[in-house]
């Protein structure tokens, strides 16, 4: 009998062992990552946009979009890249001058810009569905060069008309491949889409958005903000920055206007920065070693932002 509790007890004893040495294995947390920095990288600074977003969306002309706003002011402080897009909408060349805004705090990076001469969508038509202008932004995010599962991305996509503001959408990229879609070749994809694939993203980085637009000049800004942390999509969305981490990754610009109603994918008008990739429609685009390289370095948080009181 004695002999039976011992053996009792070392099982149940050894049960216990391997269920705590697994309960702490799986709490452990990788090291933080802080990658070098090289020189030639696009250093993103520490900023708040200020109004913020919510406020910015508090005083819009409802159901339709803000009020006009300016974004060199809201996004004081941030990176700015002068850009000029050229977008061939199948006869002409569209050319957009645009500025580019980036900044983040420990929780969000802030994406905006302004596009001078940008007009409403051309592939828009009476009685179609009314496709967006949109500014989007792609990820490398463990900066190898190489686009590989999971990535991230995100657009915002702005609805103008003539006679009223814009009215916005916003959406999560992930890249992913389809095999009876694209020949099987990865390709961006909108969250939102992913149910059709039996994958189900219980939540999304991208938060909140605004635009607005003028219809004088034809220019288009907007503004948006995503998560730099979202452990819930983890599978899909591999930038998951901690507090501490310095990030260096991969990252391309793309500009362009949503053709609604095309029997085609991949029928949008496009050009990107600092040059063009889509449709994605190619194994030549999973190099990413070209893109440009963004820092967001979240080891130096400051006392307060620039216009922002903590």
């Amino acid at each position: 009998m004695k002999l039976k509790s011992i053996v009792l007890f070392s099982i149940l004893f050894s049960i216990l062992a391997v269920s705590l040495i697994y309960v702490a294995l799986t709490r452990l947390e990788e090291p933080l990552r802080r990658d070098t920095i090289p020189s030639g990288v696009y250093i993103i600074p520490w900023m708040r946009p200020n109004p913020s977003i919510t406020e910015l969306n508090m005083h819009r002309q409802l159901p339709y979009g803000p009020e006009t706003f300016k974004i060199e002011n809201v996004m004081t402080g941030a990176l700015k890249l002068e850009i000029v897009f050229n977008v061939n909408i199948s006869s002409s060349i569209r050319t957009v001058q645009s500025t580019i805004y980036l900044g983040h705090d420990q929780e969000y990076l802030y994406v905006g810009g302004r596009f001078v001469g940008m007009f409403t969508n051309p592939a828009n038509k009476p009685g179609e569905g009314m496709g967006g202008n949109f500014l989007q932004i792609l990820f490398d995010v463990d900066h190898d060069g190489i686009l590989s599962t999971p990535e991230t991305g995100n657009r915002a996509s702005a609805v103008l008309y003539e006679e009223r503001p814009a009215i916005i959408f916003y959406y999560d990229l992930v890249w992913i491949s389809k095999p009876s879609y694209q020949d099987g070749q990865p390709y961006w994809e909108f969250t939102d889409n992913l149910e059709d694939m039996g994958i189900h993203p219980p939540t999304f980085a991208m938060t909140e958005a605004c635009a607005t637009y003028e219809n004088s000049t034809g220019t288009l800004s907007v503004l948006f903000k995503r998560l730099l942390r979202a452990p819930s999509l983890r599978d899909l969305d591999a930038l998951q920055m901690r507090a501490g981490e310095r990030w260096v990754m991969g990252f391309l610009l793309e500009m362009g206007f949503e053709v609604q109603g095309s029997q085609e994918p991949f029928q949008d008008y496009v050009d990107g920065w600092p040059r063009k990739i889509y449709p994605y429609a190619s194994a030549d685009t999973m190099d990413s070693s070209w893109c440009p390289k963004l820092a967001i370095d979240l080891s130096n948080p400051p006392a307060t932002y620039p216009g922002v009181p903590l």
